[in-house]
């Protein structure tokens, strides 16, 4: 019985999934934020859990990935896995469609110095986005100098980034937290790209492909660092498809040259980031492929295997080897910007934390799925409660950065597209809010004229001044 629901579930979320869109979006390439979820949440718990249900993956040769047999594929634990992801994508599309939905009358929007405050952010200009990316850039570039002279200089910084990954870094520091800081430079050269797109003197303009070419480098660094795929991948296919969301559109070749470059670091990014370190690990890496035709299929499969198994493994765990966590991930990720070791401080584990201890010792870590998060906040009624959110927010998405022609609109829409679509598979709220840090200092500048407009002391005062006979302006006396 165990056996068949693990097969069919998946197959009936997969078909949900493809319905679903196609009701709501007809256009397969259609650039928006349920269409990414969707196809990522359709990788994690379509593809994969009917793979390892029809795969022997017992004689793969990569030993690390040996905690995916912890239960046995086709078990219980794997069964309830997969209704549980079923009920949770159902609850993420209510939760999408109530967050899509407009008040049946629309407010005019108000014009504040000049500006409706509904224009969003074509209405920046693009000195005031220089400016923002110019702050970010000193900020991240900094930040990236700090740490690296701390860590032992730039060979440390550029031979350590998976062993920091792993938990064990060569050089730990009070300051390891700069190279959450030093990611700010990402923002920046989104704020240059855009600068570049929409700025039509020629000084400007030439001053921002200077300054985008330089944080380029300085993004790729610490990306390289950071040693995550998806996080470079995701950095790197921002600005082709910010071009794609200005077109209206995306082109096939174009997802197709994509998806191979996306398979390409998937298979050899471990090698790449360790490529300082053992040159030879790359060609080792190709040999393995060349040798066996399946290996690179396993190998790419089981990269994306953990919400799955994660999934299965929580539903069997939680509450009986550890209690419901109660929302606790939430607050923690506020919590966890306080530097523990500048501060000397212990943080409590998050749930990432308790999620890789359930394996064992294992070296690293495995993220957390959104649906997971959920069971372990509060079980299936913790599911329901995060993915009907996570729907929301996807909503609030779509409907707060639309599609635009300006620069600034679709670099902020594009990159923020691959960041909310992977939360299917890293919801970690600590992990999220370090990952996204940056895009947390780039909305605060970007959002910052439009809430002076409210707040300066101007407006205020004409709002409530009232003058030596009692009535404020406008108000009749008789």
């Amino acid at each position: 019985m165990s056996d068949a629901l693990s097969m069919v579930m998946p197959i009936v979320l997969g078909i949900v999934i493809l319905v679903a869109e196609r009701w709501r979006q007809p256009r397969w390439l259609a650039l928006d934020f349920m269409r990414f979820t969707s196809a990522v949440y359709f990788m994690a718990f379509v593809v994969v859990p009917l793979y390892l249900s029809t795969v022997d993956l017992r004689s793969f040769p990569e030993r690390s990935f040996d905690w995916v047999f912890t239960n046995p594929f086709g078990s219980e634990p794997f069964a309830l896995a997969s209704t549980t992801s079923l009920v949770a994508y159902l609850c993420i599309v209510a939760g999408y469609h109530r967050g899509m939905r407009r008040p049946r009358r629309a407010p005019a929007a108000p014009v504040s110095n000049g500006r409706p405050k509904g224009a969003g952010l074509a209405s920046l200009s693009p000195g005031y986005v220089m400016f923002a990316g110019v702050v970010l850039a000193i900020v991240g570039g900094g930040a990236l100098l700090l740490y690296v002279s701390q860590i032992g200089g730039w060979l440390v910084f550029l031979i350590s980034g998976v062993a920091a990954r792993g938990g064990e870094p060569p050089t730990e520091s009070a300051f390891a937290f700069l190279k959450n800081v030093a990611l700010f430079s990402l923002s920046a050269s989104f704020c240059f790209y855009a600068v570049t797109i929409d700025e039509r003197r020629r000084a400007r303009r030439a001053a921002a492909m200077v300054m985008l070419a330089v944080t380029v480098v300085m993004s790729l660094a610490i990306l390289f660092h950071h040693a995550g795929r998806l996080q470079l991948v995701a950095y790197l296919v921002s600005f082709p498809t910010a071009g794609a969301v200005r077109r209206g559109g995306i082109r096939a070749r174009t997802v197709v040259l994509g998806l191979l470059g996306f398979a390409a670091l998937v298979l050899f990014g471990r090698q790449l980031f360790l490529v300082v370190s053992d040159p030879g690990l790359l060609a080792r890496q190709w040999a393995s492929l060349r040798t066996d035709s399946f290996y690179a299929l396993n190998l790419f499969l089981l990269e994306f295997a953990f919400p799955d198994v994660t999934l299965a493994n929580v539903i069997v765990s939680v509450p009986t080897r550890e209690a419901y966590r109660w929302f606790l991930d939430f607050p923690l990720a506020v919590v966890y910007l306080i530097p523990q070791r500048l501060f000397n401080i212990r943080h409590t584990p998050s749930v990432s934390t308790v999620n890789t201890s359930l394996f064992g010792d294992l070296l690293g870590g495995i993220p957390v799925d959104v649906v997971s998060l959920g069971y372990f906040s509060a079980g299936i009624v913790g599911v329901v409660i995060v993915a009907f959110g996570f729907g929301r927010l996807v909503a609030v998405c779509e409907r707060r950065l639309p599609a635009t022609r300006s620069g600034l609109g679709s670099i902020v829409r594009a990159s923020s597209l691959f960041f909310v679509a992977f939360r299917v598979m890293y919801a970690d709220p600590v992990q999220v809010m370090m990952a996204g840090i940056y895009l947390v200092a780039l909305a605060a500048l970007l959002v910052a004229p439009f809430v002076w407009d409210v707040l300066r002391p101007d407006r205020v005062l004409r709002a409530g001044q009232v003058d030596s006979s009692g009535i404020s302006p406008g108000t009749s006396a008789v």
